[in-house]
């Protein structure tokens, strides 16, 4: 198969591993497979956690071995401030070779997901609702920034006991 990039044009062919039998759907059927196993969803928050969480930067980081050069790090550089060319053309052939480390959006470790057999376990059925497990810490995030034009933050996103936004909205942008 072959393969379009958008910076250099036609990639080529793409040699496929001997266990995918030279089949590009049998290949991303076991990889999709894979992705959707139990064991990656019971692992998932790990990756979270070194990719986008608490372990991407400072002693976490370098506890988990997930250390990468500092110019790869978001608002390192501020490139407006640099001004020689040379200077300028290395770190961005360093970000083009090497890569970007995504912004840290999560700053405590993630939840895991639950398995299989704690939410068909009858308990856990009626205890457990994504929504409303995690609504109050929504509705504290919600309440406690200010929305554009607000003073107070007072405008909070409604929901029906289903769990569905019902499209109200309490309070008043002041």
């Amino acid at each position: 198969s072959s393969g379009i990039n958008a910076e250099y044009g036609e990639d080529g062919d793409v040699i496929l591993p001997p266990w995918a039998k030279n089949s590009p759907e049998l290949f991303i059927n076991i990889h999709r497979a894979a992705l959707e196993s139990e064991y990656v969803s019971m692992n998932l928050h790990k990756w979270i956690d070194l990719i986008f969480g608490y372990k991407q930067r400072g002693t976490e980081a370098e506890t988990a071995n997930n250390v990468f050069f500092h110019l790869t790090y978001e608002g390192s550089v501020n490139m407006d401030k640099i001004l020689d060319p040379v200077e300028i053309r290395s770190i961005q052939s360093q970000v083009l070779n090497f890569g970007q480390t995504p912004p840290q959006l999560l700053t405590r470790p993630h939840p895991a997901r639950m398995t299989l057999q704690e939410l068909t376990k009858p308990a856990a059925k009626q205890s457990f609702n994504p929504f409303t497990n995690f609504l109050p810490t929504l509705m504290e995030s919600i309440s406690s920034s200010k929305s554009p034009g607000s003073s107070s933050g007072s405008q909070i996103v409604t929901a029906s006991s289903s769990g569905r936004f019902d499209g109200k909205l309490e309070g008043k942008p002041e």
